[in-house]
């Protein structure tokens, strides 16, 4: 197998409290800068106070407003409330781990679970396990939440793409390129015509028949793009 292009991250923007590793503290990133140069970062999640990030090595690394390392890391997911990481684990499993952005990753977690790569989970010895993109777990069956409970199942009739949470709402793509979105709904963020909240995924009607290809979930509103 071919081995994955190696790419460059570069940091802007306000950087007061160290969001952006290599590109100072206390001001404005006003051009583009490397991030920790000499260092082969693999994953990135940035929060608004705080980034972390993962190396091709498996070492998580925090910069900012939080900090702290760890090692055997597959993915992180950073928020302000909660830092979801999800570590090596025997085999094709791994432990999801959710800490406290301010626990500098020591002690023990909030809140752990092992899950199974879907690859295992259906059988399939052979095949090659979907890691996903936290929040969507490893099997794309669930997704971690930033308030609890944690671990929260989706339908299994659901094949799921992609999982973006917004501050009050999700966005689902399936992989048919249909929209699903839950939650709050005040500021029409859900886009079903209303204001109510919604408590499972529901369909977005105005875009059926219409596949899109990548979705995103802001604070109070929604994007997707055909």
């Amino acid at each position: 197998m071919a081995e994955e292009p190696r790419g460059a991250w570069f940091g802007f923007g306000f950087c007061g409290f160290g969001q952006a590793p290599g590109s100072g503290r206390g001001r404005q990133v006003h051009s583009p800068e490397p991030l920790q140069s000499g260092v082969d970062i693999r994953r990135v999640s940035a929060s608004w106070s705080y980034t972390a990030f993962v190396t091709r090595g498996g070492r998580l690394e925090l910069s900012g407003s939080a900090s702290g390392a760890a090692g055997g890391c597959r993915d992180v997911w950073a928020s302000e409330g909660l830092l979801v990481v999800l570590r090596a684990g025997p085999g094709s499993g791994a432990l999801l781990q959710a800490w406290a952005p301010g626990s500098a990753l020591r002690g023990e977690p909030l809140w752990a679970q092992n899950v199974v790569l879907e690859a295992e989970r259906e059988g399939d010895s052979g095949g090659e396990a979907q890691a996903g993109r936290l929040p969507l777990l490893p099997s794309a069956r669930a997704y971690v939440s930033p308030r609890p409970p944690f671990y929260r199942p989706l339908a299994p009739e659901m094949r799921v793409r992609q999982l973006e949470l917004g501050a009050e709402h999700a966005l689902l793509l399936d992989e048919a390129g249909q929209v699903f979105s839950w939650g709050g709904g005040r500021h029409g963020q859900l886009g079903h015509g209303t204001l109510e909240a919604e408590l499972e995924p529901r369909p977005l009607e105005a875009l059926q028949g219409l596949a899109m290809a990548e979705v995103a979930a802001g604070g109070w509103h929604s994007v997707c793009v055909s």
